[in-house]
């Protein structure tokens, strides 16, 4: 089997149905993981909140696997990978690219609300090489992630 070549790259509306087609691929667990809920309807008001601000995908061979994103006033961050492709690399590829940009951009923390189950998510953003800020906010944790000096 030939290896598959991941690529990160700008959202485009083009992209909506396939990151329509990743979150329908979700498990129950993923969606509750990222929403909060796992009972969540992928409709087109889903993937507008999903999308909205600065938005990557990852595309494996052409596929969407993969988003990141942050918006609102508060940057809040926001990562889903494809079940079958997750613990391989890819958020954590997303996240970085993502933050990166955002630092360029002059942003100076993002926040991440985080479920404390979630010890994936908790551990990708501590492999970060940006400072943690955690604070307890009762069934979730608040990461804010100080990207550059203020």
């Amino acid at each position: 089997m030939p290896p598959r070549e991941l690529a990160v790259r700008p959202f485009r509306a083009a992209d909506r149905d396939p990151v329509a087609s990743l979150l329908s691929r979700l498990s129950g667990e993923s969606l509750y993981q990222r929403f909060h809920s796992a009972g969540v309807r992928v409709d087109g008001a889903i993937v507008d909140l999903v999308t909205a601000g600065q938005t990557l995908i990852a595309e494996l061979d052409g596929e969407v696997v993969g988003l990141a994103s942050y918006n609102g006033a508060r940057c809040e961050l926001g990562i889903v990978v494809d079940d079958k492709c997750q613990r391989h690399g890819i958020g954590n590829a997303l996240c970085r690219e993502l933050l990166r940009g955002a630092e360029c951009a002059g942003v100076s923390k993002v926040m991440a609300t985080i479920m404390h189950s979630n010890h994936a998510m908790l551990r990708l953003l501590q492999s970060l090489e940006w400072p943690l800020l955690h604070v307890n906010r009762g069934p979730s944790l608040e990461v804010i992630i100080q990207l550059q000096s203020v």
